[in-house]
């Protein structure tokens, strides 16, 4: 049977409690399963604790910054910084006995970059065992300037296979990627599902767009029933949503219409 969960950032508890109090109630009504922590930096003092309490007996995975926040394991000269930042994400991690910590593999679709993301990564994951690699959408902006490690199939077996690390296939990063190798999204889904994923993320899109949109389920023209129904029970965690939630109805929305599609 799926379960499913919701992606929050950890600065949300800082800005807005009360929908963290609102998620905590959609596990309490059992809508949903878990929950993913972004763990945003410096932010571990401030909100470790509280979090650890309101979602106490909850299963919680992390995901550790990415190049936003200026972790980027494909870049030597920030390996000393993403070794603080993904420390910090292992403390989030620690409090709720999280099984897993999402990495992001890196900006510069290149061998050099690709080879560099793994020895970093793989350093990480010798001191801690518990990462899992998100594959990527083909660019890092919204101006296609910048191309990202683990896109494809290939990349990402290397970077699992070397590092032992998980693998966690975004369904919209798929789509992104199917559009700019001109290849519909189910079968390009289809080769990642090769890669072994232990979960997803999911959120709606626009056909043909390489951008990540994050749109809310039934926003887009993503042939979402399609899409997961090459995906196992694979559990699945809502990534729907841009900046600072306000409101927790879009995300149930979201539940509802997910539970329908999957009937």
């Amino acid at each position: 049977m799926r379960q499913f969960g919701l992606k929050i950032h950890s600065g949300t508890f800082l800005k807005n409690p009360d929908f963290i109090r609102c998620v905590c109630a959609l596990a309490e009504q059992k809508q949903i399963d878990f929950i993913e922590i972004y763990a945003f930096p410096d932010t571990f003092n401030e909100t470790g604790s509280g979090l650890r309490r309101i979602f106490n007996g909850l299963p919680v995975f992390i995901h550790a910054p990415h190049s936003d926040e200026g972790f980027d394991p494909s870049n030597t000269a920030l390996k000393k910084q993403n070794a603080a930042l993904f420390k910090e994400a292992c403390r989030f991690a620690d409090i709720f006995d999280a099984s897993e910590i999402v990495v992001h593999p890196g900006i510069g679709h290149s061998l050099p970059a690709l080879e560099e993301a793994m020895r970093q990564i793989k350093a990480l994951n010798q001191n801690d065992g518990r990462i899992v690699i998100e594959n990527m959408p083909p660019f890092a902006d919204c101006d296609g300037k910048f191309l990202m490690n683990g896109c494809y199939p290939l990349d990402l077996v290397y970077l699992t296979a070397e590092t032992r690390a998980g693998f966690l296939l975004d369904m919209t990063h798929a789509a992104c990627v199917a559009a700019y190798i001109k290849l519909a999204p189910v079968p390009f889904i289809t080769q990642l599902m090769k890669v072994k994923p232990v979960r997803l993320h999911l959120s709606d899109g626009r056909l043909g767009l390489t951008q990540d949109l994050h749109l809310h389920l039934g926003q887009g023209d993503y042939p979402l029933k399609e899409m997961l129904a090459v995906t196992d029970e694979l559990p699945i965690t809502l990534e729907t949503g841009r900046g600072l939630p306000t409101d927790i109805a879009p995300f149930q929305a979201d539940l509802t219409f997910l539970k329908h599609i999957l009937e």
